[in-house]
């Protein structure tokens, strides 16, 4: 830490000039995974360990469910979770001709689903 200090003769103000360096503190982070319950999820866990001078705190912990649960997704509610995120629904008002060439004007749904990726 470097300091300069002025105090000019009064009325002027007296000013402070800090340098401070700071220094890096290496954080270890360890990710756990518990065992799969009855509905195939692992609970997830973060030990976070730094040098003993630096209190640490942790703020907003955030982690994706795929983190854990990688090959669990055998479980027939994801099946069905997967199948339903490519399913598409749209319902409105539909306009068009018929086989026939009559024109036809109703309400109407339409359903659709994503083949790829």
């Amino acid at each position: 830490m470097r300091a300069a200090v002025a105090l000019p003769a009064p009325p002027a103000p007296g000013t402070v000039t800090l340098a401070i360096d700071l220094d890096t503190v290496r954080l270890d982070v360890r990710l756990g995974c518990g065992p799969p319950n009855a509905s195939g999820v692992r609970a997830a866990s973060t030990v976070v360990t730094g040098p003993a001078w630096a209190g640490l705190q942790l703020g907003r912990v955030e982690q994706a469910p795929e983190v854990c649960n990688v090959g669990v997704a055998s479980t027939r509610w994801a099946a069905v979770t997967r199948a339903l995120g490519r399913l598409g629904v749209s319902v409105g008002y539909v306009a068009g001709v018929g086989s026939h060439g009559q024109f036809l004007a109703g309400p109407g749904a339409m359903v659709g689903v994503r083949l790829w990726p």
